[in-house]
């Protein structure tokens, strides 16, 4: 990744914020990172980013900290300039569960809401994240294995879903996810003014 495409701590704006792809995890997100960039919008912030770069998890944990549990200040434009200040788009997650803070800090950023069948959705989302991150492999990669390699990434992502979702096990998790699903789309098409916001739903034509 080209040095200008990734976080640095206290480096300012570097691109202004154009795009927010506020779609959910599994609803295409690194297909849509991957067209805006195509579209010309450098670079595009995705989950991913979080293993590349351990500043930048650290910082997107202390994020989550003041949102989610009252520890440190709630993010400033200014903090979002430092976090995301590399990015013209954003699309998954953590950004999707920023979303109100997102589109608070930056007004003048266009809105993409990719939905998709709540069915497939949930399905792809607890196999691919709820049971990913709590299954005993993901137990002993998070809890031994990155420790050593100095990495949080596991960590933090447990945090956000479990956040995001409201419950800490497996089972509260699966059962909050579509009551989330729903309250996430409904509340981002309640706050967002229609001429800001285009919306998407998977195997649709545009």
């Amino acid at each position: 990744m080209p040095m200008g495409d990734q976080y640095t701590p206290g480096q300012p704006r570097t691109r202004p914020l154009e795009v927010l792809s506020l779609g959910l995890p599994r609803t295409g997100t690194r297909s849509m990172a991957a067209a805006l960039e195509i579209l010309g919008y450098q670079h595009c912030a995705h989950g991913f980013d979080l293993m590349d770069n351990p500043a930048y998890a650290v910082r997107w944990e202390q994020a989550v900290d003041a949102k989610y549990y009252g520890r440190g200040e709630a993010f400033t434009r200014k903090d979002w300039d430092e976090l995301l200040g590399h990015c013209s788009a954003t699309t998954d997650f953590p950004c999707a569960a920023f979303w109100r803070e997102l589109c608070a800090a930056y007004p003048e950023a266009k809105v993409v809401l990719v939905q998709r069948d709540e069915d497939k959705w949930y399905t792809s989302f607890v196999e691919g994240v709820i049971d990913s991150q709590l299954s005993s492999s993901g137990k002993f990669v998070r809890d031994y294995v990155e420790p050593l390699l100095g990495s949080i990434l596991g960590r933090l992502s447990l945090k956000i879903t479990q956040s995001w979702l409201e419950a800490a096990t497996a089972d509260g998790m699966r059962a909050n996810a579509k009551s989330a699903y729903r309250r996430h789309y409904k509340d981002v098409k309640a706050v967002v003014a229609k001429d800001r916001l285009l919306e998407y739903h998977l195997g649709t034509l545009l």
